[in-house]
C-alpha cells in the first residue's frame, strides 16, 4: 500500500507544482501581458507539446521493444516495472493532453482556456524533466542489474 500510496503522491505532486507555477505566473504578469505573452508563444508550445509526445511515445515504444529482456524480467520480479510503465504512459496521456488542448485553444482563446494552456505547459514541462529522470532510474538500475549478474558468474 506504500508502495501505491507513493506513486500516486508523484502524480499529484507534479499536478500541484503545475498549479504553483500558474498561480506564480498568474500574480507576476498582468492579465493583458499574460494573454499578449501566451499569443507570441503560442505556436512554440504547440510545438513543445507535440515534440513531448513523439518523445514520450518512442520512449514508450523502446521501453516495450525491451520488455521480454533479461532486465526487465528482473525488474518485474523486483516489483518495480510497473511504476516505469505507469510514468511513462502518464507522460505519454499529458503530452498527448498538450497537443489536444492547443489544438482547441487556436479556437478558443478565453481567460480560463489560456490559464489551462499554461497549466498544460507547465505540467508537460515538469513531465519533461520526469521522463529524463525515469530514463536515468533505468540505466541506473541496469547498471545494478549488470553488477548483480557479473558477480554471479
Amino acid at each position: 500500500m506504500y508502495k501505491f500510496k507513493l506513486v500516486v503522491w508523484a502524480f499529484i505532486s507534479e499536478i500541484v507544482l503545475a498549479i504553483l507555477c500558474l498561480v506564480l505566473t498568474k500574480k507576476v504578469l498582468s492579465d493583458e501581458y499574460f494573454l499578449k505573452f501566451f499569443v507570441g508563444i503560442e505556436s512554440d508550445i504547440a510545438m513543445f507539446g507535440g515534440a513531448m509526445f513523439a518523445a514520450s511515445l518512442a520512449f514508450l515504444w523502446t521501453f516495450y521493444s525491451k520488455i521480454d529482456s533479461d532486465f526487465y524480467v528482473w525488474l518485474s520480479k523486483k516489483h518495480a516495472l510497473r511504476p516505469f510503465l505507469l510514468a511513462i504512459a502518464y507522460v505519454v496521456f499529458i503530452s498527448s493532453f498538450c497537443v489536444f488542448v492547443f489544438i482547441y485553444i487556436k479556437s478558443e482563446r478565453t481567460d480560463l482556456n489560456i490559464s489551462l494552456a499554461f497549466f498544460i505547459l507547465f505540467l508537460t514541462i515538469i513531465n519533461l524533466y520526469t521522463m529524463v529522470k525515469n530514463v536515468i532510474d533505468l540505466m541506473l538500475l541496469n547498471v545494478a542489474y549488470n553488477e548483480q549478474k557479473n558477480k554471479e558468474n
